[in-house]
């Protein structure tokens, strides 16, 4: 079976093809990336937003596609900037850390949704994970925030309060919930192909 992976983000399509070609071992799955622009509605509702994305994208391949989608609730700025992480990542970038005052609530949410379409059907999976905004980037890994983002889970204890920057790609992908996300995208493809669906 081929799926169509649709992002013009290049850090997105390098994580994905190393963990695919990892959980799709002994299966028929083929995943192919698309660099196709979609338009991001303004929504802060993750599933409209990563379920529009879907659709846009299968009209534009006509096969079976999937897409992703990112965010990150911060309590500081009550919950923003969620998944409107572009133009709020644009006007702070390397400034976020520094933005949030000495004492108040440094505690984060990173949201994390993938969603697959066969022209039929939409399927989110998603998976949340919670941590802390850090004071300032740390780490050359990664983009967006992750120079920011240190999860509670960490892959290494012995090694702990490290950003997604500071992570190898293995690691980020167990922290970030990316393994079981595209994982459960896997078994969906798995079954679909089976006739299970």
């Amino acid at each position: 079976m081929r799926v169509f992976f649709v992002t013009t983000n290049k850090h997105k399509a390098y994580e994905c093809e190393a963990l695919v070609r990892e959980l799709r071992a002994g299966r028929d799955i083929e995943v192919v990336h698309v660099d196709r622009t979609l338009d991001e509605v303004l929504a802060t509702d993750l599933q409209h937003l990563i379920r529009d994305k879907a659709k846009q994208a299968w009209d534009q391949v006509r096969a079976p596609v999937f897409v992703e989608h990112g965010g990150l609730q911060i309590d500081y700025f009550g919950g923003l900037p969620g998944t409107l992480i572009k133009p709020f990542w644009a006007t702070l970038g390397a400034e976020l850390g520094a933005k949030i005052p000495e004492g108040a609530s440094r505690r984060a949410v990173a949201l994390r949704a993938t969603c697959y379409c066969n022209g039929r059907t939409r399927v989110v999976f998603d998976e949340q994970r919670s941590g802390a905004i850090a004071e300032h980037p740390t780490g050359t890994e990664g983009f967006h925030w992750d120079p920011f983002f240190v999860p509670d889970d960490q892959p290494d204890p012995a090694r702990p309060g490290r950003t997604y920057a500071q992570m190898s790609r293995e690691e980020k992908l167990w922290a970030s919930g990316g393994r079981k996300v595209l994982g459960a995208l896997i078994d969906h493809l798995d079954k679909e192909k089976a006739g299970w669906d």
